[in-house]
């Protein structure tokens, strides 16, 4: 992707259009499917937006926190999200910080407490979001033991287990974000990019 794709994408006024250039760029592994959640900030005002934005894309969001007129959002697919989370190894590693076996609405909930909680605090970001993103948890593991340093590689985070598997994924995303960005230029709304199987 080129940085003038970028500019032009993101320097659009119109707050809806920039809106569906800001979920595309940074929600494209998402789109796509071959992430699991995506996690992004924008600007309150376009807080509304968001539902017509995704309107028929599949796409749920969680309002995870807000600071100084900026909204954290957690996108993700309602059903795949659940699934995903529910696996003992995820359950048994959001356990050891306060997180209950409860349903997806409730360990969300969680999250969003622990997040609003380290923006108002200008605490501790955190880290257990890497297993809500989908990242490996033996390198989730690895930035919270090691406080981000001693990584053996780094991309869409720091990779402290399986460099080569992790550099596929990385690609994964790459190719989503090209792809996405190509469908963006040519007209197509997100649910006309969204990947549905």
């Amino acid at each position: 992707m080129t940085a003038e794709a970028v500019c032009y994408l993101l320097s659009n006024q119109e707050p809806k259009v920039r809106l569906k250039f800001q979920i595309a760029l940074q929600c494209a592994p998402l789109l796509k499917r071959v992430k699991i959640a995506c996690i992004t900030n924008i600007d309150q005002r376009l807080c509304k937006e968001l539902s017509g934005t995704l309107k028929g894309a599949g796409i749920s969001f969680k309002v995870l926190g807000v600071k100084e007129g900026k909204v954290r959002i957690l996108f993700y697919r309602k059903e795949e999200f659940g699934a995903y989370i529910a696996r003992s190894e995820n359950l048994e590693f959001l356990r050891s910080y306060g997180y209950s076996k409860g349903d997806v609405n409730s360990i969300l909930l969680r999250l969003s407490e622990r997040m609003q909680q380290a923006l108002d605090a200008e605490d501790e970001f955190p880290h257990e979001i890497g297993v809500f993103l989908g990242y490996p948890i033996e390198d989730v593991r690895g930035f919270i033991i090691h406080k981000g340093k001693h990584y053996l590689t780094a991309g869409y985070w720091k990779v402290y287990g399986n460099p080569m598997k992790a550099a596929m994924i990385f690609r994964s995303y790459d190719h989503a974000r090209t792809s996405v960005v190509n469908e963006i230029l040519i007209g197509k709304s997100i649910d006309e990019i969204v990947c549905y199987n």
